[in-house]
């Protein structure tokens, strides 16, 4: 296992998939990399990854899962719960495991990961609505249904009121529509203004927001392929050439 010579501390947050893989020395602490790198072969996203602080308790906080690969991962938090694991806190599964030694722990979740099959692309990705609103503000803005503002009168202390107001300050009160009326331009014009004319996927109805997630989308649909070729049944085959240790 190489050594550690990043000088990246690790602490980041809400980094988008597609720069950690682009850059895993400087997100990813080395013992969860090969793991990290066999769950992206696979096109299932990591959401967090323990880092220093978390001394010797070693995990990998996964993205979206299909509908094939969450059973899969329920039938592993019900059967091995020492390594499988639902995050409450994050809301979302997890892989783990509690080790003094960096060999023992990427050796361990690279294994893991193995019972995972191979999945589309389940994030990384705007309808086209989404991508016009994002990108063109083509939205109106309307009020929401939501609680009425509390009045200390209907509750008993101080306590309950209190957290009644800042569940009222937290609902939203408005939400964005999209305004087809608002368009001045065609589609495809707009996706040119935004350099987005080779991130459609027409088939989809979709706007990928980098090049990486329409690459991971295409190499889904050429594992298919070759999976129909060789009239195999899609398994947990070794998928991870994208992805090589360095």
């Amino acid at each position: 296992m190489k050594e550690d010579n990043s000088k990246s501390n690790y602490n980041y947050t809400n980094v988008p998939i597609h720069y950690v893989v682009q850059n895993i020395d400087e997100y990813i602490i080395p013992e969860n990399q090969s793991a990290c790198r066999e769950l992206w072969s696979k096109n299932i996203f990591t959401f967090m990854s323990s880092n220093r602080e978390d001394g010797n308790y070693k995990y990998i906080q996964l993205g979206a899962l299909s509908e094939e690969n969450l059973e899969i991962m329920k039938k592993l938090v019900e059967a091995c719960p020492e390594n499988y694991s639902f995050s409450a806190f994050r809301q979302t599964y997890q892989i783990e495991l509690t080790t003094d030694s960096k060999e023992k722990a990427s050796e361990v979740l690279k294994t893991l990961t193995k019972p995972f099959v191979m999945q589309d692309v389940l994030e990384g990705f705007l309808s086209k609505e989404e991508f016009l609103m994002r990108n063109f503000h083509i939205y109106n803005t309307v009020p929401v249904d939501g609680p009425e503002y509390p009045s200390m009168d209907d509750y008993e202390d101080i306590t309950s009121y209190l957290a009644a107001l800042d569940e009222w300050a937290a609902t939203p009160k408005t939400e964005q529509v999209f305004d087809e009326t608002q368009m001045k331009k065609t589609f495809e014009e707009y996706l040119a203004e935004a350099d987005a004319t080779d991130l459609y996927d027409s088939e989809r109805g979709i706007v990928y927001i980098d090049k990486f997630y329409k690459d991971a989308h295409e190499k889904y649909l050429t594992y298919l392929k070759e999976q129909t070729r060789s009239h195999v049944q899609p398994n947990t085959g070794d998928t991870s050439d994208s992805y090589d240790d360095r």
